[in-house]
């Protein structure tokens, strides 16, 4: 089937700290966001890629793919005022006979590994979710106590969050009026079961200034 990927860069990354927002941060060289397409590329030359963006940031990432001479084709959307909404709006453009991964887009170290389990899997199970074990202690806090918590029991969810584009988008015309935080729970809401794969730990997302200075050090 043909591929397809919806990159969400539409966040003003407060986390960070910054006054740009991070997708834009400079990771060896070049923008984050940057390093996230050519890992998609680089997987499939003939993925499509849609990017969004916020409206106030779609002129400065034109302005960066001048300045770094960036030459991946991609198509730009502008985003919502959700996630939610960002997501509905890149799925416009992707045909429903494809697998799409939905990817975010401080996300620069996918692997082609993680990417192929990714969009395999959907063909077979309608969605793949990748994940990892969660390695530390846990606890639940019930008010002023706290209890241990059964680790096994969870698992940290990564993307792309890769699915069946048709299955996909009849999702999220349920979604209406509310704001997920992952396609996951929005396919799972429209009653569809969640496929899990084995993500990487390598596959980390950066949100603040520590993650990008282990981001440096994995590019080095």
């Amino acid at each position: 089937m043909n591929q397809a990927v919806v990159i969400v860069a539409a966040g003003s990354g407060v986390r960070m700290g910054s006054s740009m927002p991070k997708q834009f941060l400079i990771l060896s060289g070049k923008p984050i966001l940057m390093h996230t397409i050519e890992c998609f590329s680089s997987f499939n030359p003939s993925m499509k890629i849609i990017l969004v963006l916020s409206a106030d940031q779609i002129e400065n990432w034109k302005n960066l793919i001048t300045q770094y001479k960036f030459k991946i084709p991609h198509s730009i959307v502008q985003g919502g005022s959700t996630r939610t909404l960002s997501v509905m709006n890149g799925l416009i453009e992707v045909p429903e006979d494809s697998i799409v991964g939905i990817h975010d887009g401080v996300r620069p170290f996918v692997s082609a590994s993680l990417l192929k389990r990714c969009y395999d899997e959907a063909i077979q199970f309608g969605c793949s979710i990748p994940c990892i074990p969660v390695t530390e202690t846990l606890r639940k806090i019930n008010g002023a106590t706290s209890s241990v918590a059964d680790r096994n029991a969870f698992r940290i969810i990564q993307t792309p969050q890769c699915f069946q584009a048709k299955k996909l988008k009849e999702a999220y015309s349920t979604a209406a009026g509310n704001d997920f935080t992952d396609d996951a729970t929005v396919f799972e809401h429209a009653g569809n079961p969640i496929h899990l794969c084995d993500g990487e730990k390598t596959n980390i997302k950066i949100t603040v200034p520590g993650d990008l200075v282990i981001g440096a050090a994995m590019v080095r």
